[in-house]
């Protein structure tokens, strides 16, 4: 079926069969925190009454979830017989589904139904990817959700290393020379810092008022700094990490402490 419908053949078709958008399950929302503004609603509660109303096509199942804030409406039109046989008034639940507003009330039709637990009162880990599927599909009771388990359960039995590159070389040798980059730009940097205080502020010291001693200390650690940086982007081919630590203390220091020079 998913290979007429989804044309996936293959785990890395699967792999390849992306999301359409993701949804946020992080926060489950109090009900009278919900509002007009907001597309979706992720709430917990206590079902209150399941109640059928209308006859043929305007026949619809009506739930009403209470939690310690507010009452939402849920609304189902089609698969009433299956949700009236999982869900039970009493019992808690987590509801999920798009948002809306009946004469004043919030409302869900046909939201996702997740049996409640007090854990998962602080919501999901991540965003929720949302896959695609064919009506076909979800006639037979594969759906988006289904294809989100298959694809989660995948990622746990592989490794990077069963994940072919599919960037090309010369970009990734452009990302691992982006790094050292870093050193360039500070080399660069403190190289004028040391002319702006050796040079620029020495010849207007007047206005700045600093001693000539504490400009040529301070201009003379930039060029220390400067020498290190050119150094190590040039030099560098591996672990220029903790290089880069070092460096980065040091100018934290450094400008830590120009006020007290000053």
């Amino acid at each position: 079926m998913l290979r007429k419908e989804l044309n996936i053949h293959t785990f890395n078709d699967l792999l390849n069969h992306f999301p359409l958008r993701h949804i946020d399950k992080t926060k489950v929302d109090t009900i009278a925190s919900l509002s007009s503004g907001q597309e979706y609603a992720y709430v917990a509660g206590i079902l209150l009454s399941m109640d059928l109303i209308g006859e043929g096509r305007s026949r619809r199942l009506v739930g009403k979830l209470k939690d310690n804030t507010g009452i939402i409406e849920l609304v189902w039109f089609q698969g009433i017989n299956f949700v009236e046989k999982i869900l039970h008034p009493g019992n808690q639940y987590l509801l999920f589904g798009k948002l809306g507003f009946f004469m004043g009330m919030p409302q869900i039709a046909h939201p996702e139904i997740e049996n409640f637990a007090p854990q998962k009162m602080e919501g999901k880990n991540s965003l929720e990817p949302i896959y695609p599927a064919t009506e076909k599909l979800k006639s037979r009771g594969l759906n988006g959700n289904n294809i989100r388990k298959f694809t989660a359960e995948l990622f746990t039995k592989i490794s990077e290393k069963d994940l072919p590159e599919n960037l090309p070389k010369d970009i990734i040798d452009q990302f691992k020379l982006k790094p050292k980059i870093l050193f360039l730009i500070d080399g660069l940097g403190a190289l004028l810092t040391a002319f702006f205080l050796f040079v620029i502020l020495r010849t207007f010291n007047e206005y700045f008022g600093m001693l000539q001693t504490t400009l040529t200390y301070l201009s003379l650690i930039a060029v220390i700094f400067c020498l290190y940086s050119i150094t190590c982007f040039f030099l560098l081919s591996d672990n220029w990490k903790p290089f880069l630590r070092v460096i980065s203390i040091a100018n934290l220091l450094y400008w830590s402490q120009v006020p007290y020079w000053a």
